[in-house]
C-alpha cells in the first residue's frame, strides 16, 4: 500500500509524497526478488526453472 496512508519524510498531501512512498514499496518488492534471485542464481536455476523439492 502506497500513498497517502503511509509514513514519508515529505509531511504533506502532495504528488510528492504519494511518488514517494510508491517508490519505497516498488524498492521493498525488488528487494525481496533481489534476494530470490540471488538464491535461484546459486542454486544454478535461471527465471524459468522450477525450484527443486
Amino acid at each position: 500500500m502506497a500513498g497517502d496512508y503511509v509514513r514519508t519524510h515529505v509531511d504533506l498531501a502532495t504528488m510528492e509524497g504519494a511518488n514517494e512512498s510508491g517508490r519505497a514499496a516498488v524498492n521493498a518488492l525488488l528487494d525481496g526478488l533481489k534476494k530470490l534471485d540471488a538464491q535461484r542464481y546459486r542454486s544454478g536455476l535461471n527465471l524459468f526453472d522450477t525450484l527443486p523439492g
